[in-house]
This record gives structure tokens, sequence and C-alpha cells, in this order.
């Protein structure tokens, strides 16, 4: 009798883990859809730089980010620039799917990399929000490799903010839609 108990509530605890995680892929899948709708986007971000141990930022950096789904690159699939948060008129950094362009506004120089002077096997650019986030939720819902999802913030009451923010991915700002 104690065994079929035990084995009942096993069972039990399976389905319901189950169900939680088919509940969890189906909204990934919602996410999924609505951000392979955003062909660009506008936002500010903030980098922090952290040495091991320490409990203050050895560097902040704040910049304002135009972002562009780029099907054609298969790097990352998106192009973007980065401006200087306080003047966006300031280039910090450009991709645009096959050269990257750094700026070095002391000697008004531009280093243009079109990555074949140090050829490696992937391109020194790091991916913009929206398009991170979209491989993320891509790669978690078709991978065979066994993984949990476990999604951290589900309040309906992010609906209410302006905005909504995502810790060291930026800050995303919503407009009313007036009725």
């Amino acid at each position: 009798m104690k065994i079929k108990l035990l084995l009942t509530i096993l069972l039990l605890a399976e389905i319901i883990t189950a169900n939680a995680q088919n509940a969890e892929k189906e909204y990934l899948k919602k996410v999924l859809t609505n951000l392979e709708k955003i062909e660009s986007a506008t936002y500010y971000v903030t980098n922090e730089s952290w040495q091991p141990g320490d409990s203050t930022a050895l560097s902040t950096l704040h910049g304002f980010v135009k972002e562009y789904d780029n099907p054609m690159d298969s790097t990352i699939g998106a192009s973007y620039v980065s401006l200087d948060a306080n003047d966006t008129t300031k280039l910090e950094f450009c991709y645009d799917g096959n050269i990257r362009v750094l700026p070095y506004h002391e000697n008004k120089k531009l280093a243009i990399d079109d990555f074949t002077f140090r050829p490696l096997p992937f391109r020194l650019v790091s991916p913009p929000f929206f398009n991170h986030a979209k491989n993320i939720i891509r790669y978690a819902l078709t991978t065979k490799d066994h993984i949990v999802t476990c999604l951290l913030y589900t309040s309906d009451a992010a609906d209410d903010l302006l905005c909504v923010d995502l810790g060291c991915c930026g800050v995303i700002k919503k407009k009313k839609k007036i009725v």
C-alpha cells in the first residue's frame, strides 16, 4: 500500500512538472513570435565591468543602441549601431553584417574591420538585446539538449508599467496607446 501511494505521488509530481514545462514553452513561443515581428528597435543600455570579488563596478558605460533585423548576416542576424547615451550623434560601435567600425574620437580616425585582417572562425561582435533574446528563446524551444526553462518574471503587472528594467540587458520603454 505504501509503495502504491509513493508511486502515485511520484506520478502526480511528474505530471505537474510536465504541465508547468508545457505552459512555459507555450509562453516562450508567444514571446518568440512577438520578437520575430520586431524589425528594428532603439533603446538605452548600461554596461558594467566588474573585477572578481569587487563590490563596485570597475567601469560603467551608458549607450544608446539602434538595432535592425538582418537575416542575411549569418553571425548574429542583426545590424546595429551603438551611440553615446549623452550625445547620440557620437558613434561608439557599428556592425552592418559584413564589417564593424570602431571610432577613435581623440585621433579623429575610424578603424574598419572586415574580419579578414585577423581571420577567426567567429566574428568579435556581441549580439544586441532583441536579437540575443530571440536566439536564446529559439534555442530553448528547439534544442534536443535536456534543459529546463524557468520564467523568473511572469507577472502581468509589467503591462501597467511605462518601462521594464531588464537588468544588464537594458530598459524597454513602452508607449501608451490611446484608443
